[in-house]
């Protein structure tokens, strides 16, 4: 992208030339030049190493503290009551976030751009949005179940049955993988569905081939089609 620039003094002629600026002089370095020394390369890697090691310890320490749940409620017979059902997926739910939605988090973050094409750019809005309804939803059910069991505490287990939690798990799911996946793969998420989001696709090819390649990391999933 170029751009002319032209002086707005009285003294300014019609025949006065242009002065020609790329893109790539509007990052501040225009008229002078920018060393780059081996310190500065060491450090912006050992930055992206830092910033990649703390992000990946919050999905370590995520995902072994829902797996822990899940493990105790399976393996401990006397929490396997049906009310923890509820927990269970709410644990599970947020393993998922941990599993398949930070980690390609992270690397969209280290790297600057998104790395996995545009499908599974799809497919990993599709799971984040899921996983995360699935979350909320899941928490409605707890507080609906500790309702229940505080209003009714000699009906709880007359009324919230071990079939009744499994169904009600099961459209917590359906719902959130709805919401989730049909949206976003009819384009529904975009402004004027599916056609606008081609156009702002073909739109992000035109203007990265005319970028510096350094500016290439301007691509990010949600750019996607």
């Amino acid at each position: 992208m170029d751009v002319r620039i032209i002086s707005l003094t009285n003294g300014t002629d019609a025949n006065s030339p242009y002065e020609w600026l790329s893109f790539r002089d509007f990052n501040g370095s225009h008229g002078r030049r920018v060393t780059v020394t081996a310190s500065t390369v060491v450090g912006f890697w050992l930055g992206k190493l830092a910033l990649a090691l703390l992000l990946s310890s919050f999905v370590v320490v995520a995902l072994a503290g829902n797996l822990l749940v899940i493990v105790a409620v399976v393996t401990d017979r006397n929490l396997r009551r049906t009310g923890n059902y509820f927990i269970v997926s709410l644990a599970l739910a947020d393993a998922l976030v941990a599993a398949a939605v930070m980690t390609f988090a992270i690397a969209n973050d280290v790297t600057g751009r998104w790395l996995f094409g545009a499908r599974t750019c799809r497919i990993w809005m599709s799971a984040d949005v899921m996983c995360s309804t699935a979350s909320i939803l899941n928490l409605c059910a707890i507080s609906l179940d500790r309702y229940v069991h505080v209003r009714s505490p000699l009906h709880y287990d007359r009324l919230v049955t071990h079939r009744r939690s499994l169904a009600a798990i099961a459209v917590v799911w359906i719902m959130s993988a709805l919401i989730s996946f049909l949206p976003i793969h009819l384009g529904w998420h975009r402004v004027n569905g599916a056609a606008m989001a081609t156009i702002a696709s073909a739109t992000i090819e035109a203007t990265n081939a005319s970028l510096p390649p350094h500016n290439e990391s301007l691509v990010h999933c949600s750019s996607l089609p």
